[in-house]
């Protein structure tokens, strides 16, 4: 009986660390912002911008998760050859709030076919316990990583490349931390898509999202893999008047768990969505409703939704269609 109870029990944590994982953005947000995910795309324009959102559920239970995300990127030479990027957010999951603040800085290349962006982010992450719900108390802590990352575009096609968390460095004793299991990942991002005029008054912008992500405990010294996801996103945005972008998306995630207490275990977690985006000359609005579900256990988990705003410091000529 207790195996029983203790193999349910790292099953149901297994579960909760997967959906965290796959609930901490939804493909709407890198519409108009992949520096999320990609830090040279602080090169893709020849404009600075700033995007602001919020993403999460509001359900009071164990898998709760909230986070407000700040984007902040321009050129730095008349050329836009040089260029600067800042991403700050803040992340509640479970009794854990995290803050980021990564500045990334890309070069930004003309070759005969698009320009071509190189991008590397240096980031400060501090985390807090609630230890009125730890059993363990714990102190504030940080560590320190890196993120890589390529992007492309032309007038019609976009592509990025990039991995983050390529490394990450406890600013502390890792052994104070030990019995947390906060678990990281180290996620490579491969996503392209095109935009294609329809008629007059629509155009159409699919998009397909891979990620294949290695996860770690955090404590460990020495950062060995414990799981693997392989995801994918398929979305498509239809365009109307240049100022409404409505998108739907569906992707799946699965989750292989390499070192476990009880026997190894897979878990696959589908997700979609639907998101409106209002463009009012510089400004962008969004919303966007995001659902999961665990098809092994018909289970669905809470709504997440999606609130932003954006706006362009500038226009830059002389395609509108430079949201890539």
């Amino acid at each position: 009986m207790k195996k029983l109870l203790l193999t349910l029990l790292i099953a149901h944590c297994s579960m909760q660390i997967a959906w965290t994982q796959a609930a901490r953005s939804t493909p709407s947000q890198y519409i108009f912002n992949a520096l999320p995910i990609n830090p040279a795309y602080a090169g893709s324009q020849f404009v600075s911008a700033l995007d602001m959102s919020y993403f999460g559920n509001g359900e009071e239970f164990a898998f709760l998760y909230r986070s407000v995300d700040g984007s902040l990127h321009g050129p730095l030479d008349l050329e836009g050859r040089k260029n600067l990027g800042l991403q700050f957010s803040f992340i509640h999951e479970g009794n854990i709030d995290e803050v980021q603040l990564k500045p990334s800085f890309a070069y930004r290349i003309q070759s005969d076919i698009g320009k071509i962006a190189f991008g590397a982010r240096l980031g400060l992450d501090i985390f807090t316990v609630d230890n009125e719900v730890s059993t363990i108390p714990y102190q504030p802590f940080a560590t320190l990583s890196g993120d890589l990352g390529i992007y492309f575009h032309n007038d019609k096609l976009f592509a990025g490349i990039s991995t983050l968390n390529v490394f990450e460095k406890l600013l502390k004793d890792e052994r104070k931390i030990a019995g947390l299991f906060l678990k990281r990942e180290n996620p490579y991002y491969l996503y392209t898509g095109f935009m294609q005029k329809l008629t007059n008054r629509f155009s159409l912008r699919p998009n397909i999202l891979l990620k294949f992500a290695d996860g770690y405990e955090l404590a460990d010294d020495i950062q060995e893999s414990i799981s693997q996801e392989l995801a994918y996103d398929i979305s498509a945005s239809l365009i109307i008047e240049r100022n409404y972008w409505v998108t739907i998306f569906f992707g799946s995630s699965y989750f292989e768990e390499i070192d476990s207490f009880a026997n190894p275990n897979t878990l696959q977690i589908n997700r979609f969505g639907l998101s409106i985006h209002f463009l009012v000359g510089q400004l962008r609005l969004k919303y966007g409703i995001h659902r999961s579900t665990v098809p092994e256990l018909g289970t669905e988990y809470p709504v997440s939704h999606l609130l932003g705003v954006g706006y362009d410091f500038g226009v830059e000529e002389p395609d509108f269609y430079r949201y890539f």
